[in-house]
């Protein structure tokens, strides 16, 4: 709730795993280290106040504050039961948001401009969350062993659902050969996670051609066909 403390904008931008950490990790690492020496040297720390009350006491140019859990739960409280899914959440890589309620995403981050300036690089879409039509649902896919196409960097794959977890599909994919209707399993298996907004469409099970390959079938075949050419 960032408007809520006072803030007039906000972004946020999503970095490869391990890659573009920013100045509360240093923050932390430096917080963990002296609060590790400290207890090296005799010092009882047990507890999350314990260690919020060592740093407060000393000399630092750290500002600390401490967020109890009731705190929390007055934000919790104001969040809506049920926010519609935001498509392609896998792809996008910054936020921003200049009122509440909405926000505006794109693929590839932009800093031209100040947030309370969007500029119109690289294709920004904006969601308002008060419109729920505006926000398409993803299908509820909630059962093993049913056969879909997922998009994967903007390219559909056939896959199975092997299980899902939260809002999470892990997906075994089939390998397509020259760009035919003929699709085998890889070895080793092309396991990987995905959100359910990047399931495109379900299918039947691929219909066995020998015993290595597989084909969709006529109708998939087609819907597979439309959305490869749409890349």
């Amino acid at each position: 709730m960032p408007f809520l403390l006072g803030f007039k904008s906000v972004t946020w931008n999503f970095s490869e795993k391990a890659h573009g950490k920013g100045a509360p990790d240093g923050v932390g690492a430096t917080v963990k280290r002296l609060a590790d020496t400290a207890v090296q040297r005799g010092k009882y720390l047990q507890t999350p106040e314990d260690v919020y009350d060592f740093r407060i006491k000393q000399k630092s140019t750290v500002n600390f504050s401490w967020i109890s859990e009731e705190d929390i739960e007055k934000f919790d409280e104001k969040v809506p039961e049920v926010v519609p899914a935001v498509k392609g959440t896998m792809k996008l890589h910054q936020v921003i948001s200049t009122k509440p309620a909405t926000i505006l995403y794109r693929d590839i981050s932009c800093f031209c401009s100040r947030p309370a300036a969007i500029c119109k690089c690289y294709n920004p879409s904006t969601v308002d969350f008060r419109n729920v039509s505006e926000v398409p649902e993803p299908p509820r896919l909630n059962q093993r062993g049913k056969f879909i196409v997922v998009n994967y960097e903007g390219k559909p794959f056939v896959g199975q659902i092997v299980q899902v977890v939260g809002d999470e599909i892990e997906v075994s994919c089939m390998k397509q050969l020259s760009a035919k209707n003929v699709f085998t399993w890889p070895h080793p298996p092309d396991l990987l996670f995905y959100y359910e907004s990047d399931v495109l469409f379900m299918i039947s099970e691929p219909e066995p051609v020998n015993s290595r390959h597989s084909q969709l079938t006529t109708e998939d075949w087609k819907k597979f066909q439309t959305q490869s050419q749409a890349v």
